[in-house]
């Protein structure tokens, strides 16, 4: 499985990234992080329209497995529960870029 990370906004609007492939971590790592995205992809997407949040931290993560990707996407305050934990885990892994 493969995961890209972004968050972007908030009131420095700094954009934050990471690239994980599970097959690089140590199998239980992999199973977890998989787990969540497999959780996070069965969760509702969040209602909140565009601009609904504009200083808020918004997240996307794109999660390709077996060939097909799904796009998840939340901000800090509207975000579900499985989401929220998928990003607990990528967070730390992401790197500003521009």
């Amino acid at each position: 499985m493969e995961l890209r990370y972004i968050q972007t906004g908030g009131l420095a609007g700094l954009r934050m990234t990471a690239d994980l492939d599970t097959a690089s971590l140590p199998a239980d790592e992999a199973a977890h992080i998989e787990q969540l995205a497999a959780a996070a992809r069965a969760e509702p997407a969040p209602s909140g329209g565009p601009g609904a949040a504009r200083d808020y931290q918004q997240f996307e993560v794109a999660v390709t497995d077996q060939g097909e990707t799904t796009v998840l996407r939340g901000t800090d305050v509207d975000a579900g529960p499985a989401l929220r934990a998928l990003i607990e885990q990528l967070r730390p892994r992401a790197e500003p870029t521009r």
